[in-house]
């Protein structure tokens, strides 16, 4: 990222032209900096008042000119088609990590075991993510918008802080909302209050679908007859485990690398918010029964939890919601996961029996529905309106 730097620029960035910076060898361990941390905006407070050898790192940033007009468009594009590109490739890369290593799906057989081996299966995910992470150095604080927010120190809070910038000034910026601090998001972060409002959401979402599909008439559940095995009810606790490692992988590849790789390059929120969504949905492309409303509520879905992040900064709010949607209608209820159908769930759905309308698609399940594309959407919307209402009232 650094090339043709241009001075003009250089000697503007995070802070006046004025003041002059020290070079790392320059600097002596222990010495106060030149500007404290209260007087960078953006800059947390650490103990002692000395500011961390990351924010000053941060300030000596070098420029590099950028393109403008058309040749900006191209590089956005070109930007963002290689963003995808890495992420996908890290996705392939875990799941051979996965066959050869530990493959879930040769470990276990049986109904329950193979539910809970699929949804295992993203471990590699994980695994190839972190292996990147230790590669690229500048990714290494990926792993830190997983923190608990109330073990988070005052010198960790902004060690991944998100420095963009910003095309109108033509300079870094700290980012104002940071992928991975709490600290100037404090409505939730990482809490387990924030856990558990979105497995509750999830649910509720969820849940809302298949009830209206049910009083429609269109699904109609029985007791699933693997449920009289003491045995495979106990699988239920493993799996709803095993389906948090598979929602968060593609939580932590998507809210998480590529919505920060567009972040800091290009931006404007709406272009990783919208780019990321646009991009999980992708990947369900060759998924059974795949349908334009389900494709809809997919990049929905990604909006959603994509204006979660940015406004309130909490992975573990939207790997709850994404967890407990798929749990919801997969485990719980027997309908189709994104078009998929597991023989092992709670309830067992009379596929023969189940009609389309508004809330149910017998192909996609109640994600390609009229309903559900209309309950995410209001879900983005109202998370917009209570955020705007927030700015103007700080205003």
């Amino acid at each position: 990222m650094v090339s043709n730097e241009n001075p003009e620029m250089q000697k503007d960035v995070l802070q006046p032209e004025t003041e002059s910076i020290k070079e790392p060898a320059e600097q002596a361990e222990g010495d106060l900096p030149e500007k404290t941390p209260e007087e960078m905006p953006g800059i947390a407070s650490v103990s002692g008042g000395h500011e961390p050898d990351w924010a000053a790192a941060a300030r000596r940033m070098p420029q590099k000119k950028e393109p403008e007009g058309a040749a900006r468009i191209v590089y956005g594009i070109l930007w963002y088609a290689g963003i995808c590109l890495v992420a996908f490739l890290m996705i392939i890369a875990g799941g051979l990590i996965s066959m050869v290593w530990l493959d879930p799906a040769e470990v276990f057989t049986d109904p329950a075991g193979t539910a809970f081996g699929m949804y295992l299966e993203p471990w590699g995910g994980w695994a190839s993510l972190l292996l990147l992470c230790l590669v690229v150095r500048s990714y290494r604080p990926l792993f830190g918008m997983l923190y608990p927010a109330w073990k988070k120190k005052a010198g960790d809070i902004h060690r991944g802080n998100i420095y963009v910038y910003d095309w109108k000034d033509k300079r870094y910026t700290p980012e104002d909302k940071s992928l991975w601090s709490a600290d100037s998001l404090p409505q939730q972060g990482n809490s387990l209050k924030a856990l558990a409002g979105g497995i509750g959401l999830g649910f509720l979402f969820n849940g809302t679908c298949a009830l209206a599909a049910f009083l429609h008439g269109d699904v109609v559940w029985t007791v699933n007859p693997l449920m009289a095995e003491p045995i495979n009810v106990l699988w239920v606790v493993p799996i709803f485990l095993a389906v948090i490692v598979q929602s968060g992988q593609e939580e932590i590849t998507c809210r998480g690398y590529v919505y920060h790789r567009l972040r800091v390059r290009l931006h404007h929120p709406l272009i990783p918010i919208v780019g990321n969504s646009v991009f999980f949905a992708a990947l369900h492309l060759a998924n059974p029964g795949v349908n334009f409303l389900g494709m809809y509520s997919l990049v929905a879905t990604g909006i959603f939890m994509s204006m979660i992040i940015y406004y309130y900064g909490s992975m573990w709010f939207v790997i709850g919601f994404h967890a407990m949607w798929n749990f919801t209608q997969s485990i719980l209820l027997g309908l189709p996961n994104s078009g998929i159908v597991l023989e092992y769930s709670v309830l067992k759905l009379d596929a023969a029996s189940a009609t389309n309308s508004f809330a149910y698609n017998t192909g996609f399940g109640i994600e390609g529905t009229i309903l559900a594309d209309l309950i995410l959407t209001v879900g983005c919307i109202v998370v917009y309106m209570i955020n705007r209402k927030k700015k103007a009232a700080a205003a």
